[in-house]
């Protein structure tokens, strides 16, 4: 009665757990037990796996340096946390999990234990979440106006180019100044106050302000500090736009900080648009696992081809782009938007035209998503 619920308790929990015989044999040493998590992410039936030999696990394991870890550890009988990206069924799963044994003066047949669960979602989400961080890295280290992020402690966590300039300290030299070190002596007790009330309260201000250089002048900016939350820790991104007036600085023409400003205004205005497989990852149900790879290195590559050289692209997940176009002229990118998605629909209808035929009938294909929203490159309609 026990086992049975022990088992089913662990099935619920989607804990995947293995039991390997004679693990000194390595590569022949045979998997005696296998419960369905287990089954699941290796991709074959509970009856294929009891009785096959380790060789079966580690042919589905793509690295030649995670196979070697894995038999070594069996060898040897030592235990060890493992990460394995496994190809299974044509698709990437990955399994996490401990190999354990028994403690060493056991009698009997050695055996091992296997017991962890499929992250393959945590993964793939982990994967997003940097492919993001790195494209919004790219907008923020391309952004005009000086931006700063600044950790609680006043650390300048990250800043561009455009700061690095705007106070002549390098990026080595930043990364040993706080914030409270670039305030003149009679704004300090101010600022920390204002600081503090926005850790606090959590809102977003403004003011004017002068910010201390490298060369010991003092530049006149107008502030803006946005407050975000990353990884439960608070940080300030601050922007500095240069103004008119400065304590030791001669103030710059109207005629000319007039001119700076709309080159800031200018090169700041960008758009952020997405661009969806959506609706062909629908249309391929479970058979979208097999062609994604494929299908996203093909829609890249068209995509890259209509982009200027300050655009940004990056991949979210396993069937959307998110684009950075480098504009504030929306009709232009729009139309650019609408030329992507076309060709891109096209190269898919001549490359996947065999797959596609079993799934088509000859609906007309509306037109992409309005402005702003994210382009589907085949509707609902088309399928079946």
């Amino acid at each position: 009665m026990f086992p049975a619920l022990i088992e089913s308790g662990l099935n619920e929990a989607g804990t995947a757990v293995a039991v390997i015989v004679h693990p000194e044999r390595g590569a022949t040493a045979i998997i005696e037990y296998a419960n369905q998590p287990f089954s699941a992410v290796m991709r074959r039936s509970r009856a294929e796996l009891t009785g096959a030999s380790v060789q079966f696990m580690l042919d589905l394991v793509g690295k030649a340096e995670d196979r070697a870890q894995l038999l070594a550890a069996l060898i040897a009988g030592a235990a060890v946390q493992l990460d394995l990206p496994l190809l299974a069924g044509g698709v990437e799963n990955w399994l996490g999990f401990r190999l354990s044994f028994p403690p060493p003066g056991v009698s009997g047949v050695r055996y091992a234990i296997l017991i962890g669960r499929d992250i393959t979602a945590a993964r793939r989400n982990a994967t997003q979440d940097d492919r993001l961080r790195q494209m919004l890295a790219q907008i923020f280290m391309r952004i005009a106006a000086p931006v700063a992020i600044v950790g609680q402690g006043g650390e300048l966590v990250m800043c561009n180019n455009a700061y690095r300039q705007l106070t002549g300290f390098s990026a080595d030299e930043l990364k040993q100044i706080r914030v409270q070190d670039l305030t003149p002596p009679e704004l300090a007790e101010s600022a920390a106050k204002t600081r503090a009330a926005q850790f606090a309260t959590g809102e977003q201000y403004e003011m004017d302000f002068e910010t201390l250089v490298k060369s010991g002048k003092r530049v006149a900016v107008h502030l803006t500090s946005v407050l975000l939350t990353a990884r439960d820790q608070p940080y300030r991104v601050v922007t500095l736009i240069p103004r008119a007036g400065s304590s030791d600085a001669k103030p710059a023409p109207p005629a000319a900080l007039s001119a700076a400003a709309q080159a800031y205004a200018a090169h700041d205005q960008g758009e952020l648009r997405a661009i969806s497989l959506a609706a062909f990852k629908s249309l391929f149900g479970a058979d979208w696992e097999r062609i994604e790879f494929r299908a996203m290195l093909r829609a890249e590559q068209v995509i890259r081809k209509r982009l200027n050289r300050e655009d940004v692209l990056s991949r979210l997940d396993d069937s959307n782009f998110v684009l950075w176009f480098n504009s504030g002229d929306s009709q232009r990118n729009e139309v650019a938007l609408q030329s992507i998605v076309r060709e891109v629909r096209l190269s898919f209808l001549a490359e996947f035209s065999d797959e596609m035929s079993q799934y088509l009938r000859s609906t007309p294909v509306q037109e992409a998503a309005a402005a702003g929203s994210p382009a589907n490159l085949v509707t609902k309609e088309a399928a079946d």
